[in-house]
This record gives C-alpha cells, sequence and structure tokens, in this order.
C-alpha cells in the first residue's frame, strides 16, 4: 500500500527551531493582527493613515488584485505546510464563530460576499482542467496559495484566525480568464482594509 510521511502525524508543540527563537516577543504588541499578502494594499493604506510601524517580516509576498470578496468555511489542503501541524485528512474547517463574525461585520456594512469551500494549492502551474474539475466537484468556489496553510497554524497554536479572499481572474471555464489581475488591487484597498480592521475588533 502506497503512504506518505503525512500520514504519521508528530504531537509535539516544541520543534527544534521555533518562532520565538527568531521573533523576539515586543512589549505591549497588540493581541489582534491583520495581514495581507499585497504589499501595494498595505503601502497605500499607510499613506493615507497616521501609523506607527511597531515591528517588520521579511517575505516574499506577491500582488493579490480585487474581484469579490469571499467567506471560506473550509480548506482543501493541496499544500505542504498544514499537513505538518493538523493530521492528515482532506479538508480543515473553520470555526463557525468566526465565520460568524466576519458575516456580521460585512452585513453590518451591506458588503456583497458569497460563502463556500477553497482549494489551497501551491502548484499553480498544475491546475489541470481535470484537476479543477474534480475540486469544483468537491465543492470548491475558489483557489489560493495560502488558506489552509495558515488555519492550520492558527488551529495548532490555539490562535482564534478568520480570513476573507477576494480574487479577479476565473478558472470556471475551460480556458483562463486573466480579468483585472494585472491591476493590483489598489481600487478598494480602504474598504478591505476597513473591513478587515472591523473583523479584528469584533474579534
Amino acid at each position: 500500500m502506497n503512504t506518505t510521511i503525512f500520514q504519521k502525524f508528530y504531537e509535539e508543540k516544541i520543534a527544534l527551531i521555533n518562532p520565538t527563537d527568531c521573533t523576539k516577543p515586543i512589549d505591549n504588541f497588540p493581541e489582534v493582527c491583520i495581514s495581507t499578502f499585497s504589499k501595494n494594499i498595505i503601502d497605500k493604506f499607510i499613506s493615507l493613515n497616521s501609523v506607527q510601524k511597531i515591528a517588520e517580516l521579511y517575505t516574499a509576498n506577491g500582488v493579490n488584485p480585487v474581484y469579490k470578496i469571499i467567506i471560506p468555511t473550509s480548506a482543501v489542503r493541496d499544500e505542504g505546510t498544514s499537513y505538518h501541524y493538523i493530521p492528515a485528512n482532506q479538508e480543515l474547517s473553520v470555526n463557525p464563530e468566526y465565520i460568524n463574525t466576519l458575516i456580521s461585520c460585512l452585513d453590518k456594512y451591506d458588503c456583497p460576499y458569497i460563502t463556500g469551500k477553497s482549494w489551497t494549492t501551491d502548484g499553480i502551474y498544475r491546475e489541470t482542467l481535470g484537476i479543477i474539475n474534480d475540486r469544483k466537484a468537491q465543492g470548491c468556489i475558489t483557489v489560493e496559495l495560502e488558506f489552509s496553510a495558515a488555519l492550520a497554524v492558527c488551529t495548532f497554536r490555539n490562535i482564534p484566525f478568520l480570513q476573507f479572499l477576494y480574487g479577479a481572474d476565473c478558472l470556471d471555464n475551460d480556458t483562463w480568464n486573466i480579468r483585472d489581475l494585472c491591476e493590483y488591487g489598489l481600487s478598494k484597498a480602504e474598504q478591505l482594509m476597513f473591513l478587515a480592521l472591523e473583523c479584528g475588533i469584533a474579534l
């Protein structure tokens, strides 16, 4: 029988290298953190507000443009990171309490949204029509790169976690529809960050 290394899960919380080994605690650091994978949105947001930089994270983030808001209710795990934090299974579900918090914030400001399952994959050049059709049959309404990994890490560390997604291109047809993928997500940056802050306060 074929097996993978992910079928054995290690329960230990302490690793050889831990987050606190590389990042030292900061006094009076906020309890709620809001993150985006778009440096352009961060740059635009800080140019419009009086903010104080309290730390820096070094990453290789790309650009995420804006089309619509999606509330992911669960993640189909097609990446490697999550399996090091949560035992192997196909999906991870979001805490319903956090979903309701996000829905309440969006409803409060009449912000349109949809809810559904998301497919997380780090093999973007292996999103073949056959795999896409399988994920759609499984109930996925979106595909992204990070959600199941972030959800798994936060679940493992007992950290409350909510996320909404916004996207531009479309994989719902036989050919890739780029739509406004190259617009960088700046047109709605203020609204998205405002909603994220509201959700953080509610959380």
